[in-house]
């Protein structure tokens, strides 16, 4: 302790250094590489005929 009251531009830099190592370790490992790939959904086909496949009103 008291090394860093008789240099406190040590206790900053350490200080500083640490801030660093944390950012990088998060950059590094913590965030994802890339985005999920997210596989396109396609729509139910339509049917031509709208009378096609349906019951007969009475």
């Amino acid at each position: 302790m008291q090394t860093f009251r008789d240099k406190p531009v040590l206790a900053v830099g350490l200080l500083i250094v640490a801030l660093v190592v944390v950012f990088l370790s998060w950059f590094l490992f913590i965030r994802p590489a890339s985005p999920p790939a997210v596989e396109p959904v396609t729509p139910p086909p339509v049917q031509q005929n709208p009378d096609q496949g349906q019951g007969q009103m009475l």
